[in-house]
């Protein structure tokens, strides 16, 4: 039974592991997306030589959509931002590299050998540190990407609303 147990955690800990790098590739990715978006943006619509003939309410739906894409980048930024500081966990037990230099070395060994004596207790708070990062990220991602087609569709209709209505 212990040993079905310790399988199960590790095969819950690889799988989590495998999503946290997912959602890093993601957001690394739309990361980029966002910030070729802001420089499109900046170089054509509001700033542009024929920005005058737009009309005010155009204007202010390409700002609203490139201040939407703005906020996208900062939800992609805080997804991949490196968390190298955490809160120790309630049991003592390591759960994230953020927690050792902060640990003397008599302290790093008290953690280690209440980790490796309770091995399942420590995984399955590995785990739920891991699955509460992992989710975490897929929410700003997911944020990022309605915060990014909103501002895509704001920006398109300030193009095609003056001329479908002209």
């Amino acid at each position: 039974m212990e040993d079905a147990i310790a399988d199960e955690l590790q095969r819950l800990l690889a799988a989590t592991t495998h999503e946290l790098d997912r959602a890093d590739t993601k957001a690394s990715f739309l990361f980029s997306a966002a910030g070729v978006s802001i420089a499109a943006f900046v170089g054509k619509s509001p700033f542009s030589a024929d920005s005058g003939s737009m009309s005010v309410g155009a204007r202010l739906l390409t700002w609203f959509g490139g201040l939407l894409v703005v906020l996208a980048l900062v939800a992609f930024g805080a997804s991949i931002y490196p968390r190298t500081a955490t809160r120790p966990s309630g049991g003592g037990f390591l759960l994230h590299f953020g927690q050792i230099p902060r640990l003397d070395t008599a302290a790093l060994e008290d953690a280690i050998k209440l980790s490796a004596s309770r091995l399942s207790v420590a995984r399955i708070e590995l785990l739920t540190h891991l699955s509460q990062l992992a989710v975490t990220k897929f929410r700003l991602i997911a944020i990022g990407m309605w915060l990014m087609l909103l501002g895509f569709a704001c920006v398109i209709l300030a193009e095609i609303l003056p001329r479908a209505t002209g």
